[in-house]
């Protein structure tokens, strides 16, 4: 993937610049940005590049990790929603039970 080519070319700005536009651009799609998150060193790699002197290429690693950090904030809640969902469901069908039982 483009990470190799990000270490490879590390001193050539334009060069990470264009990569990192590349992963700002497949973070949009639900299916590439599972697999930069889950599966690549791209979040990490963003990170160091965050601090880079160059200033486009810290506002698109900024960018990009500001998508990605709301996506799983996103994910996040909607896992949080369901098992609150869960939870509210059990308690009303058990609910019955427990008056029954006293």
């Amino acid at each position: 993937m483009s990470i190799k080519r990000l270490v490879a070319k590390q001193e050539d700005d334009e060069m990470v610049l264009q990569i990192a536009y590349v992963f700002y651009q497949m973070i949009f799609h639900q299916s590439t940005r599972e697999v930069i998150i889950k599966q690549t060193q791209a979040p990490a790699y963003l990170i160091d590049l965050m601090h880079d002197k160059n200033k486009a290429i810290c506002k698109v690693c900024d960018n990009t990790l500001d998508i990605i950090s709301v996506s799983i904030s996103v994910d996040h809640c909607n896992d949080l929603s369901r098992a609150v969902g869960f939870i509210f469901t059990y308690l009303l069908t058990n609910s019955g039970q427990a008056e029954q039982e006293i």
